[in-house]
């Protein structure tokens, strides 16, 4: 079982059980914060709990963890397009004899 499991950090059952000791406008603060690139770690668990948000805070908090986790594909992709334009490059240079016949 994963870290993020075991921690059983789901935020509408920590409430429940033990009262909460961030508020939900303090999580919402947060996550926002990630969003825009605070290096702020949140264990996977706590962002399920929000995957049906019921509220307007937990909406808004459910989108900046989608914007969260767009943002390597935002990084990523012009890498592997870098990348594969220099394989193809590569490619087509080494189909070319660089000996010139006599």
């Amino acid at each position: 079982m994963c870290y993020s499991a075991q921690i059983q950090a789901d935020y509408r059952k920590y409430v429940k059980t033990f009262g909460a000791h961030m508020d939900i406008e303090e999580f919402a603060r947060l996550y926002f914060e990630r969003a825009e690139g605070s290096k702020a770690k949140i264990p996977k668990a706590v962002d399920d709990s929000f995957l049906d948000p019921q509220t307007d805070v937990e909406r808004q908090i459910k989108a900046s963890i989608d914007k969260f986790n767009l943002w390597p594909a935002r990084i990523l992709q012009p890498l592997v397009l870098t990348v594969c334009g220099l394989r193809k490059s590569i490619r087509n240079h080494a189909g070319r004899s660089s000996v010139v016949p006599r």
